[in-house]
């Protein structure tokens, strides 16, 4: 029995690092291994503890465990989350996969769970938020319970339409994560060609927003207006929609020099990944190379330098490239630097710190933040961070930052950062989400329909809260594809 007792303590301690890793163990597990912990305290003091030290060590053993497992389950923010999971299921194996009623109902009413759990704005049970979405979960739970099976779209359009409610980008289900994933063939033509997506069957995409803005979670509509641009290029995408294929889609375009222009697809148009990467195999061979997520080019006659960042990784590869950049920016003596995030969605927001350390500035100011850790909230006011600079490679002139409206998360959080603490200054367009909106996400895997779902679990609030602005606007407006002409007249 001593030796079980033993065996028992060393499951309870392995039961964080096992449903972080591995697989999802539900909140009712950890509470019954605290219960069994107690009672096993109870039981080896009563028969097996001979001394004053066995008395008092086994009980605090367990209850150190005991209060690790609570503080999991009850505060961590990723308990059940799929962020730490060293094999996460995220795939559908097709957009036709269906689910029961009682399956639908269980994913919605986790999703449901989670949601409270970890958001800010639902802290508060009666805030108007959080009436806003029991409203929408009663109505969504209602409509699922008159079905006797979803498909795992449908599943995300009622799923979305709750989360929508909260008008937070960053809290949504991704349908892209299906294995035989259907894309229009002529992806690649259209994108090498620079033609703009403008609608689909005769409907402006801003059009349609209006008609589907329950499927789609969004603080600025330019965002949204993409998000359903790319959602009208994949089969799955099209049936999020509501849109029909069978009888053909007609696409409307926009050329570089303003002609519109029409194409129609058929459903034998769209192409599965490999079948897609075939199809356009010649058009990829053309291509010299593919360009890593950040690179950067030098115009010695201009004394410019151009670093393109497409999204936010704070790796190895990252801080080696800045150093490299910086490097040659000082033999050169190059006086103008343009940091390009145009079209990146965002990623580790410690890349702005990073390359900040190339920069002639003693400190600067980050965001702050509101944490919810299950019932606690934790405020951080905007710190005051200290630069730590890299003395022998230190930047001393004109900085631009060139964005779009599809400049998300940390690259609106660059933008912010480069703005409101004087750094430099911005060209094109607003980036996609709000200053003082929400965002460091959890991910989920729903556990029947394995949908995909990220929940944000922190709001944000402006460095500057002075100013008047919803997004951060830039110093020079003007189109995302305008930034580079705008950028050259300024230098």
């Amino acid at each position: 029995m001593k030796i079980f007792l033993i065996l028992f303590n060393i499951f309870s301690f392995l039961l964080i690092p096992t449903e972080s890793l591995f697989f999802y163990i539900p909140a009712w597990f950890f509470v019954l291994d605290i219960l069994l912990l107690t009672a096993a305290d109870i039981f080896f003091v009563k028969e097996y503890a001979k001394t004053r030290r066995q008395k008092i060590c086994f009980p605090i053993f367990n209850g150190i465990i005991g209060i690790f497992l609570l503080i999991y389950v009850f505060f961590w923010p990723y308990f059940g989350s799929t962020v730490y999971k060293l094999n996460p299921h995220y795939y559908i194996q097709n957009d036709q996969v269906t689910v029961t009623q009682k399956q639908a109902l269980d994913d919605l009413d986790f999703t449901m769970k989670k949601l409270k759990h970890l958001h800010v704005a639902l802290k508060d049970r009666n805030s108007d938020e959080t009436k806003k979405i029991d409203s929408a979960y009663e109505k969504v739970a209602t409509y699922i319970q008159s079905r006797n099976e979803l498909t795992v779209i449908e599943l995300a359009q009622q799923i979305e339409s709750v989360l929508s409610v909260l008008q937070d980008a960053h809290s949504t289900v991704n349908i892209g994560y299906i294995q035989n994933q259907h894309y229009f063939k002529d992806i690649q033509k259209h994108n090498d060609a620079n033609d703009k997506y403008l609608g689909i069957n005769g409907i402006r995409y801003e059009d349609l927003l209006k008609e589907k803005s329950n499927l789609y979670s969004y603080e600025k509509e330019s965002w949204a207006i993409q998000e359903i641009a790319d959602h009208s290029i994949t089969m799955a995408g099209l049936e999020y929609l509501g849109i029909d294929i069978s009888k053909g889609v007609t696409y409307m375009f926009e050329a570089p020099d303003g002609t519109v222009f029409e194409e129609t697809a058929y459903p034998e148009d769209y192409l599965t990944y490999d079948e897609y990467k075939e199809y356009n195999k010649a058009a990829e061979a053309k291509k010299t190379e593919k360009k890593p997520f950040c690179y950067y080019s030098i115009d010695e006659e201009k004394s410019l330098a151009i670093f393109t960042l497409k999204e936010c990784n704070n790796n190895q590869f990252y801080s080696d490239t800045l150093n490299k950049l910086f490097t040659e920016i000082k033999q050169k003596n190059i006086k103008n630097l343009a940091i390009d995030v145009r079209d990146n969605g965002g990623g580790n927001s410690f890349v702005i710190n990073k390359l900040f350390t190339y920069l002639n500035i003693d400190s600067f100011v980050e965001s702050g933040t509101i944490n919810r850790y299950g019932p606690l909230l934790l405020h951080f006011n905007n710190p005051t961070k200290k630069n730590h600079k890299v003395t022998d490679l230190v930047f001393d002139g004109n900085v631009y930052l060139l964005c779009s409206n599809t400049s998300f998360s940390s690259a609106m959080l660059f933008a912010q950062y480069i703005k409101d603490n004087n750094v430099g200054k911005l060209i094109g367009e607003a980036p996609g989400n709000n200053p003082n909106g929400y965002g460091e996400v959890v991910h989920l895997d729903l556990p029947n329909s394995h949908l995909f779902v990220q929940l944000s679990r922190k709001k944000f609030t402006r460095i500057n809260q002075k100013t008047d602005e919803i997004y951060v606007e830039p110093d020079y407006p003007c189109d995302a594809d305008k930034t580079v002409e705008i950028l050259n007249s300024l230098i």
